[in-house]
């Protein structure tokens, strides 16, 4: 009990002493003034003692799209809805360290989504994500970064809470994904991201440029990373446009490999014949699949009926330790080809295919099962054969990779897939006992997306492990019971057992709070109410999760630190009224049913009689609150004995005289309940100024500055209360002061370095914390006179490209008039810088009579009547010109 509560308790009792002191003398004044009252009554109470437990309910999932399953059962758990397509992959992992895995993916609705394992939103952005998001711990602090690229032309990296840490702006947007990976062997790791500005970039751990390789032509796939050719240095292997290129460590060119066409598809690194060095897996627009040896060059291709524009994935799916490799096709297949490029089956979709496959052992039987998506609207589960084992009918296109994770800690992969129907759906497994391992279970092969398979599927893929030096054929390198990719992403160490450390000393071991309790390894007090998880699971008995665990308004550690009472129980002392009720609204004593000891408890005074818990005579008659009701008298009321004696048998003086004594006793009693009172204000006053003052020596004004007003509200115009009052409240003032100044430096700065979205971050804290504030003014004016020079130069350079871009137009034109070139379609459209073939044939087609271009088959004709008349070919080119930009302007040749 605090030593306020105990001051309370013991001026009560030093009440209940006087009056046991004076009952003696106050039996006389009562026969006097019970003569002069005129009636007699009695009052009969019932007593009622009513409860109300409550119970809360629990989520309610929904299933929206249809199931179909032939031996394995699976369900729908949740779905997400979002405003918009889903085509990012998704991604799983522990972002906050209690042993369950978050899902982050993007969407085409402007927002960025970090879900729980049960699909709430716990945080999202407001920015549109194309690529799957890569999750690491940069800082080496122990706790994830989320990496993640935007249409904006944005990259951002957030802490595991959605916080920006940093963020870097180039040109153009991203629709790659982000690979992690310590690429120069220094301990730390480097982040490289294709931009649509023709650059793929090496960002440090703190986001600034390490290099950039520039091509001639921008789209740039997500990077693979491994040592190809064995020669102890990491290679980086990275696809623009027609062109895969070989990098090494810094950044400078290897070799480059070229197709016909353009490709969309993100290389895949293994080791496919066993001779230590790297193949290079890739597909391409013009159909092919190809594996290229550590030098570049084609090992073998095979031919599809239609472009490749997912990624493959590599496993070993019947068990003879030879991969297997998986790729689909806009022909409406998924191929299966052994490690020499020949077809072992294939399986036929209802639509093109543009979703990249997962591979896992879903039932745990030891046969791996293959994870798809189609444009027919359906996620399918084959086989290791290429048999359908079952499929899931969404409202549209499945263009997003799937991942496969055991989000709940259960044992079962859970199987995570987007959909353009705008929703993120969630399957769970039913009928199966555990999983199995998953070599290849997100975009990519993991959550670095370095394009190497995971083994031993522990969340770590084959590169990764290296850079941890834990085992990649064994799940648990250090044999602690803890997977080695959980151990990374909650900061422990995956070749050191560690499971039964508290890494963060709340009394519970790390396993017991990655497998046992829903609490969080890096948080040692999860629900904030004073008392550590540990004591909470071990010792009080109460949820760690929750800081009032009774619900009864008290927090588990004011109940157990301060007043001593049960943090599992409403009603410690079982009088009818709640603890907080006791604490808060009446001044009781919670761990004592009768804090005034009149034999009444305290819910009984309250709840029915109306007496007050706090006096034990209430009606200050002399009689106790508890022998009056047992009497049937009325506790509140002074009796009236004038029919039991008689008022003609008493002299009228004497009457009077016993009035005057009663009232004046009446009136000591009362300035005596006024002193106790006082003192009771006064005890408690001094307490929160004594508090107050320790919070202050601790430097936290603010919960000082609430104890001093807490105190001047109960004795207003407290000398001392008003004094540190004053004092807090300057210190404040202060600290706001500098941190709006600090803020405005920072803004500043941020200015001064060209990072303006940082600048008006700062401006919109120091808005928040004082809108009328000059520092407002003039960090609003900075930031507006800095727009104004970027729009200038963004302005310029647009300017600049336009020309830039019209010139080479015109010098291709007229290369091909002056030279009567033969030129097909997707040559011309690579030229005029077109997104697709089609759209320059169509754009050919609407040209009016009198221009020389005309399409014969598949090639384009270039007519002879111009050759020897220079004025006409200038005229062609003008007017072939023109119809190009109404024809961009119109929306139908956007470059990419």
């Amino acid at each position: 009990m605090s030593n306020k509560g105990k001051n309370v308790y013991h001026l009560s009792k030093n009440n209940r002493k006087l009056i046991k002191r004076k009952k003696g003398s106050m039996v006389i004044i009562l026969f006097l003034l019970l003569a002069s009252i005129f009636y007699l009554g009695s009052t009969f109470i019932s007593l009622q003692n009513p409860w109300a437990i409550g119970q809360k309910n629990g989520p309610v999932t929904g299933q929206s799209g249809t199931l179909s399953q032939k031996a394995m059962g699976v369900t729908q758990a949740w779905e997400f809805q979002t405003k918009f397509t889903v085509r990012s992959s998704p991604v799983a992992a522990d972002l906050d360290g209690d042993g369950k895995l978050e899902v982050l993916v993007g969407t085409d609705d402007g927002h960025f989504y970090c879900l729980s394992d049960a699909g709430s939103e716990e945080w999202d952005w407001d920015i549109t994500v194309s690529g799957s998001p890569a999750v690491a711990d940069l800082d080496g602090d122990g706790k994830l970064e989320v990496l993640v690229g935007t249409d904006e032309g944005h990259f951002y990296c957030l802490s595991y809470t959605g916080i920006e840490e940093w963020h870097f702006t180039a040109g153009d947007w991203i629709e790659s994904s982000p690979t992690v990976v310590d690429l120069d062997g220094d301990g730390s790791l480097e982040v490289l991201i294709g931009w649509e500005d023709n650059r793929l970039y090496c960002l440090s751990s703190t986001g600034s440029i390490e290099w950039f390789f520039e091509t001639s032509i921008s789209h740039f796939s997500s990077s693979s990373v491994a040592d190809v050719d064995d020669d102890g240095f990491l290679e980086v292997l990275v696809i623009s446009s027609r062109s895969l290129y070989c990098l090494n460590s810094t950044g400078s060119e290897e070799w480059h490999f070229t197709t016909s066409s353009w490709m969309d598809s993100s290389p895949v690194v293994a080791d496919l014949n066993n001779d230590g060095t790297f193949e290079v897996l890739f597909g391409s627009s013009d159909n092919k699949f190809f594996c290229l040896s550590h030098l570049g060059l084609e090992e073998w291709s095979f031919q599809t009926a239609d472009i490749i524009s997912s990624s493959p994935a590599l496993a070993d799916l019947d068990g003879d330790d030879s991969l297997e490799v998986l790729v689909s096709s806009e022909d409406s297949h998924l191929y299966c080809l052994n490690s020499t490029g020949s077809e072992k089956w294939r399986f036929q979709t209802g639509n093109s295919v543009q979703s990249s496959p997962a591979v896992a052992d879903l039932d745990g039987d030891n046969q791996l099962e293959v994870l798809i998506g189609s444009d027919d609207s359906t996620f399918y589960c084959l086989s290791f054969t290429g048999s359908e084992e079952w499929h899931f009918t969404t409202d549209d296109s499945v263009r997003s990779s799937p991942c496969v994770a055991d989000l709940d800690r259960d044992g079962i992969f859970e199987v995570l897939f987007g959909s353009d129907d705008f929703n993120l759906y969630c399957l769970s497994l039913t009928g199966v006992t555990a999983s199995g391992i998953a070599p290849w279970y997100c975009f990519h092969g993991s959550i670095f997306h370095t394009g190497q398979m995971d083994s031993d599927g522990d969340y770590l893929d084959n590169l990764t492990e290296d850079y941890y030096s834990s085992d990649p054929t064994a799940s648990d390198s250090d044999q602690d019971t803890i997977i080695d990719g959980l151990e990374v992403m909650v900061g422990l160490d995956p070749v050191t057992a560690d499971a039964e450390g508290d890494l963060d000393n709340d009394g519970l071991t790390n396993i017991e709070e990655l497998t046992s309790y829903p609490t969080s390894i890096f948080d040692a007090d999860c629900d904030d109410d004073g008392l550590k998880d540990g004591e909470e699971v071990n010792s009080t008995g109460t949820d760690p999760l929750d800081p009032d665990s009774d619900d009864d308004g008290l927090t588990d550690g004011e109940e157990v630190n301060t007043l001593g009472t049960d943090p599992t129980d409403t009603d410690s002392d079982n009088d009818g009224l709640t603890d907080d009720e006791e604490v808060n609204t009446n001044g009781t004593d919670p761990t004592d049913n009768d804090s005034d000891d009149d034999g009444l408890n305290d819910g009984t005074e309250v709840n029915t009689v109306g007496t007050d818990p706090l006096n034990a005579d209430s009606d200050g008659d002399g009689k106790t609150d508890g022998e009056e009701f047992q009497a049937g008298s009325d506790p509140l009321q002074w009796d009236n004995w004038e029919k039991l004696f008689g008022l003609y048998l008493i002299p009228a003086y004497v009457v009077f005289f016993g009035l005057v004594v009663a009232i004046f006793i009446f009136t000591i009693k009362q300035v005596k309940k006024r002193q106790t009172r006082r003192q009771q204000q006064e005890v408690r006053a001094n307490d929160l100024l004594t508090e107050g003052e320790r919070l202050l020596a601790e430097h936290q004004p603010g919960g000082a500055l609430q104890r001093f007003q807490e105190a001047l509200k109960i004795i207003p115009g407290h000398p001392r209360a008003q004094q540190l009052f004053e004092e807090a409240q300057a210190i404040l003032t202060a600290q706001k002061e500098e941190n709006l100044r600090r803020l405005h430096d920072e803004g500043q700065r941020f200015l001064a370095a060209g990072n303006l979205p940082a600048a008006e971050t700062r401006l919109a804290e120091i808005r928040d914390l004082a809108p009328s504030h000059s520092l407002v003014s003039s960090l609003e004016q900075a930031i507006t006179s800095k727009k104004g020079e970027l729009v200038q130069q963004a302005e310029e350079q647009q300017a600049e490209a336009t020309a830039a871009l019209r010139k080479e137009r015109e010098a291709t034109l007229r290369k091909i008039i002056e030279k009567y070139e033969r030129i097909t379609v997707q040559e011309l459209a690579q030229l005029l810088h077109f997104r697709k073939p089609l759209e320059v044939k169509q754009w050919i087609l609407d040209l009016p009579s009198g221009l020389p271009l005309k399409i014969d088959k598949d090639d384009v004709i270039i007519s002879q009547e111009l050759q020897t008349d220079s004025s006409k070919t200038e005229q062609a080119i003008s007017r072939l010109l023109r119809r190009f930009d109404e024809f961009e302007r119109e929306g139908r040749g956007k470059r990419n």
